[in-house]
């Protein structure tokens, strides 16, 4: 997956390689989503430190985002039980 983010007019759009999801489980699946709609979130950022070391901050921003948000989703369902 790739997320393309025009930040400054509040739209994205999220390209999928079929080819490459197919043999994904429905969970790492919705991860996979997540964290690209983590990269929507704070694309922004790539603006102030376009190189290498910028693009891993951004990862570890993203992916620190994504799980969080799996997680207070996973809570929110177990707490309905």
């Amino acid at each position: 997956m790739n997320a393309a983010v025009m930040w400054e007019y509040r739209k994205a759009s999220i390209a999928i390689d079929m080819t490459q999801i197919q043999g994904m489980s429905d969970v790492d699946l919705e991860i996979a989503f997540i964290h690209e709609l983590g990269h929507v979130l704070v694309a922004e950022m790539r603006d102030w430190s376009s190189d290498e070391k910028g693009r891993k901050h951004e990862e570890h921003v993203v992916e620190g985002l994504s799980r969080a948000f799996f997680w207070v989703r996973n809570a929110a369902r177990k707490s309905k039980k």
